[in-house]
C-alpha cells in the first residue's frame, strides 16, 4: 500500500510539474494556424500541421487532449496509443515528447510496484502456511 501511494504521489507530482510548465513554456501555446502562434520550436511540424485540413488538425488536437486525460487517469498505455496517433501525422505536437516520457515513467512505476507487491506476497506465503499448520 505504501509503495502504491508513493508511486501515485510521484506520478501526480510529475503531472503537476507538467501542468505548471504548460503556463510558462511558450512551446505549449496551442498551435493556431490562422494566427501563426505556437509551433515556433518545431517549425516543420507546425507547417505540416497547418497544411492539413481542419478535420485532420482537430483529430490531432483531440488525440493529444485525450492522451493528457488518460495520463492523469493513470492509463499510461492508452496515453501512449493516442500519442502514437499524433506522431503518425506529425512527429511532434506541442509537448507530446514530454508527455510520452511521463507515460513511460508511469508504466515503469506501475511495473515496479507490481513486482514489489508480488515479492511481498511471496515473503508472506511461508508464514501463512505455518499459521495454518499450527492451527491444525
Amino acid at each position: 500500500m505504501k509503495v502504491t501511494l508513493l508511486s501515485m504521489t510521484l506520478i501526480f507530482s510529475g503531472f503537476t510539474a507538467f501542468a505548471n510548465e504548460a503556463v510558462e513554456d511558450k512551446s505549449l501555446v496551442p498551435w493556431d494556424c490562422m494566427e501563426g502562434t505556437g509551433g515556433e520550436e518545431f517549425p516543420a511540424d507546425f507547417r505540416r500541421f497547418c497544411a492539413m485540413d481542419a478535420r485532420g488538425r482537430q483529430e490531432i488536437r483531440d488525440s493529444f487532449h485525450l492522451a493528457r486525460v488518460l495520463y492523469v487517469q493513470g492509463e499510461y498505455s492508452l496515453c501512449l496509443e493516442q500519442l502514437n496517433i499524433v506522431r503518425s501525422k506529425v512527429s511532434r505536437f506541442q509537448n507530446s515528447d514530454e508527455l510520452r516520457e511521463f507515460c513511460d515513467q508511469g508504466i515503469d512505476i506501475l511495473h515496479r510496484t507490481a513486482e514489489l507487491e508480488r515479492k511481498n506476497s511471496i515473503r508472506r506465503a511461508p508464514s501463512a502456511i505455518e499459521k495454518i499448520k499450527k492451527s491444525n
